[in-house]
């Protein structure tokens, strides 16, 4: 049972697009203390289609445990007609004083534009409860309390919940694609990989990096830059390369490079979706309390997630054709040169050349938020360019401070245009200006 709750409550969200609006006016806070009796009224107008849940707020100091405890018949009318189309009694159960309470209405029994009565009648309430609404301060929408005005207003909040079709329909069409790929005759892609055997090799770090990048819900609009797009396709085909040179299995370089790189992707995802910041190379270190703690995680599935899902269907379908036979060791040895040749490369550009970085790609300006490199630079340039983060030292501890250290500059050398007097305040820890321009320090 909670297994499907789970599912239903990811499809819900997939597939539905579901908008909260809150319609209580601004002003001040009043909590309403309720008595027994009490008959509260207010005008409402859905704004659109779809209204599926009305949001009250109640507070209490103790716990309402029983039906006993407290009794309020909810309704809803409908002015014109003088009649009553829904009606349901909230009691110590559903009831909710530490949160909202959501009043869940039929599919398509409110239409947009239309005025209607929110009714709560006070059947029973134990004394000495002490039972709060949350009302404010209004001079539009007016809550009458036994058919006298009050000028307040509950605090409502409308939920609005609709078919999303437009993710309904790329999942469908991604799906589609995946069954058609595992329908069509083994022979047609068969016969294309063996009259370009480089085809596959050039074309799955293509789909991996898309893969990935589908994988960092943190870039909303699935956009890369040139020259990153381009970098992102070469630490991939590279790697796929240098476990090509050591298996010499095609099949087996393609897809345990798809499976690396989506793993890191997805724990990227997480990270960023219970921690607020992304995963760099150092947190390999924490694997053990991440696995330990994740149990414990209530996590909620996205379009995104599911869209690579579905691609990892269709990379499946499309390379399982691949030629599973052992490269030659003249091969083996060109995949090699190539990874190394090419790896070098770009370590050398992303490691250790931030101008280019910072100038021309804007990963790297802003060390404060480092999220921003992973929304503008997507997941692959940024996290190859935390691996250099695992090799800064921390300051050895007893080491002497020199005496030069406590001399102050003029004492040192006067100054001149060549030579000014500048003082640093470094706000970072491991800030090194030397990487903005060549100069030399004396500390």
């Amino acid at each position: 049972m909670a297994v499907w709750q789970y599912i239903k409550r990811n499809i819900r969200q997939l597939f539905l697009k579901i908008k909260f609006s809150e319609i209580t006016p601004t002003g001040e806070y009043l909590p309403l203390t309720l008595e027994k009796g009490m008959i509260l009224s207010q005008p409402f107008t859905p704004q659109q289609a779809g209204l599926s849940e009305i949001l009250l707020s109640f507070e209490s100091a103790d716990k309402l445990s029983s039906e006993s405890a407290v009794q309020i018949l909810l309704e809803i009318r409908e002015p014109a007609q003088e009649k009553v189309i829904y009606s349901m009694l909230l009691h110590g159960d559903n009831l909710n004083v530490f949160n909202r309470t959501a009043v869940s209405l039929p599919s398509r029994l409110l239409n947009p534009d239309t005025a209607y009565e929110l009714s709560l009648s006070v059947v029973r309430l134990s004394p000495g409860l002490g039972l709060k609404l949350h009302t404010l301060q209004s001079s539009d929408t007016e809550l009458s309390i036994n058919q006298e005005p009050t000028g307040m207003a509950l605090a409502l909040v409308h939920v609005y919940t609709n078919l999303n079709t437009k993710p309904l329909l790329m999942a469908l069409l991604v799906f589609l694609t995946a069954a058609a790929l595992y329908i069509l005759p083994s022979s047609v892609l068969g016969n294309l990989f063996g009259r370009f055997p480089l085809l596959p090799l050039l074309l799955a770090p293509l789909l991996t990096m898309l893969i990935t990048e589908l994988l960092n819900t943190v870039n909303e609009k699935f956009r890369l830059k040139p020259a990153i797009f381009l970098i992102s396709y070469l630490v991939v085909l590279f790697f796929q390369s240098l476990l090509l040179a050591l298996t010499g299995l095609p099949g087996v370089a393609v897809f345990v490079t798809l499976f690396i790189f989506c793993l890191l992707a997805i724990v990227n995802h997480m990270k960023q979706f219970f921690r607020g910041d992304p995963l760099f190379a150092a947190d390999i270190a924490s694997v053990g309390m991440a696995m330990k703690t994740g149990g414990q995680l209530v996590y909620e599935v996205q379009i995104r997630l599911l869209l690579a899902f579905l691609s990892v269907l269709v990379f499946i379908g499309v390379f399982h054709h691949i030629d599973g036979s052992l490269l030659s060791t003249d091969h083996r040895l060109i995949w090699l040169l190539l990874a190394v040749v090419g790896l070098s490369l770009l370590s050398w550009l992303v490691l250790f050349n931030d101008t280019f970085l910072g100038r021309r790609l804007g990963i790297g300006n802003r060390p404060w938020n480092l999220m921003n490199d992973y929304r503008v630079g997507g997941f692959i340039v940024p996290f190859c360019r935390s691996i250099r983060e695992i090799f800064i030292k921390s300051p050895r501890k007893g080491v002497k401070i020199p005496d030069r250290f406590f001399v102050s500059p003029v004492q040192c050398r006067q100054p001149s245009q060549d030579h000014p007097n500048i003082l640093a305040v470094m706000s970072e820890s491991f800030c090194d200006f030397r990487n903005i321009a060549s100069f030399s320090v004396s500390e």
